[in-house]
C-alpha cells in the first residue's frame, strides 16, 4: 500500500490485493499440479494481483493528475522488485484493461500484475528480435527506432526530456502507441525518471479521451525477465486503443489490418 493510511483504512494512494478471481495461484494442488506431466504442460503456480490505482472510484489515474500516476508507476515497481525477491518468478506481466470493450470487468480504476514462472512466447520473441536485429555487435534496434522517429517526426506524437512516444510503423490496431525511454535501459523497475513518465503517460492517455472519446484500450509494461541479463532489450509500454474489433484474419493468421496510418494517427495525437 502507499501512503499515509493504515491497512483496510483510509490515506492510501495506492494498494495491491490479490486477485479473487486468479489464473495463477500460489498453491500446487489448484494449480494442476498432477495434469503437467510433460514440459509442455506447467502447473499454474505464480501471482495474480490487482492493483487499485487510486482510491477514487469515478476518476482514472490520469484524470487525477501526474501524481496520481506517478504513485502507480511506483507500485508497479514495488511489486516488480518484490516479486523478484521471492526468488519463484520468472517475468512479471503489468497491464491495465481499460474499458468493457478492452475487458475491464471492474468499475474501479485498476491494474492488474502476473507473476509468471516462465517469459512468456511475446517477451522471447522480443528478446531474440533484439538479437537478431544486431546480429554478432553491440546495438538496440529500440534506440534505432527511437532516433529515425526523432529525425523524420511523422510518426512522433510527444517528446519530453527522457522519453520518445509515437506511433509504431506497422502498428496491429489505430492508433497504437508506444512510451519509450530515450536512454537505453533494460528494466523499467530500475526508471529514475518517474516524475517525467508520470507528466508523458498522463499528457498521452489524455489525449486519449479527448481526442478519440475515451476508447477502450489495452496496456502493458515490457520489461526485462527478473533473472538474467544475457540478451540485449529496452523497457516500453504499449497501448492500443481497441476502437475496431479483431477478426479470423488478426486471430487466426497473425495477419493484422489497420485502417489508420501510423502517420495519420500521431497526426491526430500530436
Amino acid at each position: 500500500m502507499r501512503g499515509h493510511g493504515q491497512r483496510n483504512g483510509p490515506g492510501w494512494s495506492v494498494r495491491t490485493l490479490p486477485n479473487k478471481f486468479p489464473i495463477l495461484v500460489s498453491e500446487a494442488p489448484r494449480a494442476g499440479m498432477e495434469r503437467a506431466l510433460s514440459p509442455d504442460r506447467r502447473p499454474a503456480l505464480g501471482t495474480s494481483e490487482v492493483i487499485v490505482d487510486t482510491p477514487e472510484h469515478d476518476l482514472a489515474p490520469w484524470e487525477l493528475g501526474p501524481g496520481q500516476v506517478k504513485e502507480m508507476l511506483a507500485m508497479y515497481q514495488e511489486r516488480i522488485q518484490a516479486l523478484a525477491k521471492e526468488g519463484r518468478t520468472s517475468y512479471v506481466h503489468l497491464i491495465r484493461n481499460h474499458g468493457t470493450g478492452a475487458a475491464s470487468s471492474l468499475e474501479h480504476p485498476h491494474s492488474q500484475l502476473f507473476g509468471l514462472p516462465f517469459i512468456p512466447p511475446t517477451i522471447d520473441a522480443e528478446l531474440d528480435g533484439f538479437v537478431s536485429a544486431h546480429p554478432g555487435e553491440a546495438g538496440c534496434v529500440l534506440c534505432d527506432i527511437v532516433r529515425d522517429e526523432e529525425e523524420t517526426g511523422t510518426q512522433l506524437v510527444m517528446t519530453s526530456e527522457n522519453f520518445v512516444v509515437f506511433c509504431p510503423f506497422a502498428s496491429r490496431l489505430p492508433y497504437e502507441t508506444w512510451v519509450v525511454p530515450r536512454r537505453h535501459q533494460l528494466r523499467f523497475e530500475k526508471c529514475r525518471e518517474l516524475d517525467d513518465l508520470a507528466e508523458v503517460f498522463t499528457d498521452v492517455l489524455m489525449r486519449f479521451k479527448e481526442r478519440l472519446n475515451d476508447p477502450p484500450f489495452n496496456y502493458w509494461v515490457h520489461t526485462y525477465p527478473v533473472s538474467g541479463e544475457s540478451r540485449p532489450f529496452h523497457w516500453h509500454i504499449e497501448i492500443l486503443p481497441r476502437l475496431t474489433v479483431p477478426g479470423g484474419l488478426e486471430l487466426g493468421a497473425g495477419v493484422w489490418v489497420n485502417t489508420v496510418p501510423p502517420e495519420e494517427a500521431a497526426a491526430l495525437l500530436r
